[in-house]
Formats: C-alpha cells, structure tokens, sequence
C-alpha cells in the first residue's frame, strides 16, 4: 500500500498522538446516528495532546503528500461559553446520551454540549422555531437543523456510520 512508503512519525509525535474522536465515545444503538449526523467527519479526527502536536502532524502529512486529517488538540479545546448555545432542557442534551472514554469529557462537552436530540424533523423544527437558543438540533435518525437553521437530512440507505461499523464490530467480537 501507499502508507508502507511514508517515513515513519517522530516518536515525540507518536506519544501525543491519543486516538481518534469516535474510539472516545460509546452511544445506545438508538443514538448511533443521531451521534454521527451530530459530529460529522469530526468522528474521524485524530486526538493529540496539544497544538503543537496538531501542528507537526499537520506538517508531516503536507511534506508527505498523505493527504488532510482534522486535529483535536485536547489542551486547548474551548468550550462554548453562551449560555444561548445550551439546550433548555437535560433530558434533550444528545451529549447525556453517550458515554466518554475518561480524561476526554472537554472535548465531547466542546463538540457536542450544544447539540440537542429530538425524535423526530417535526419536533426538531418547533424547538428550533420556539425556544430561541443557539443549537443544533438533530433527530434520532440524522436529520439536523444548524444553530443558523440550514437543515441537513435524507434517506441512510447505504450509509454505515463510523459508529454502526464499531457497534458490529464489538458485536462481532
């Protein structure tokens, strides 16, 4: 394969590499989509120590020609800080609906702590129109609506998730 001609990593670089965004998190199979419409590509971000972390690695894959990879580096993660971005309501917070690998709570809280989960398009659509916050709202089976109120949405057939495929592979196991 390709990747068996690229050097090898600085082992500074490989110790603070942590793993990647969807190994940090476990859902119900019922929230699996919900998660994946909610975090998008960011599930396949790698999760590094620090910026400097994410800038070598970032410095690496454009010396090698080995493409583009999102970086989360977990010293500096922000969390959103207006209180308008926070759902109303705990039992709609799609964030208390997973489970967090310890010592990765600041980056789940930064990614999905203004993410709300509804059961349908239709509620999604009266909470969004009704209760004035700044959030994202996404239905149990992956339709979304931005804090900007762009609605993303379709059929899954044919589409498995990054976290479907672990869920099965755990299953397999």
């Amino acid at each position: 394969s390709e990747d068996e001609d690229l050097p090898y990593i600085s082992r500074e670089l490989s110790e603070n590499i942590l793993g990647l965004m969807a190994d940090i998190i476990e859902t119900e199979q019922s929230f699996e989509t919900a998660v994946e419409a909610a975090l998008g590509e960011s599930l396949q971000y790698i999760i590094v120590k620090d910026q400097h972390t994410g800038s070598q690695a970032i410095d690496y894959l454009k010396s090698q020609h080995a493409g583009r990879s999102g970086f989360i580096p977990i010293a500096s993660i922000k969390q959103l800080k207006d209180n308008q971005t926070r759902p109303s309501q705990a039992d709609k917070l799609l964030l208390n609906q997973i489970t967090v690998k310890p010592g990765f709570e600041d980056i789940a809280q930064a990614l999905l702590g203004h993410v709300a989960i509804t059961d349908n398009l239709n509620e999604a659509i009266e909470l969004f129109n009704c209760n004035g916050s700044l959030q994202t709202i996404v239905t149990r089976k992956g339709d979304l609506i931005s804090p900007q109120g762009v609605m993303l949405g379709g059929s899954k057939d044919k589409l498995d998730g990054i976290l479907s495929k672990k869920q099965e592979m755990k299953a397999l196991k």
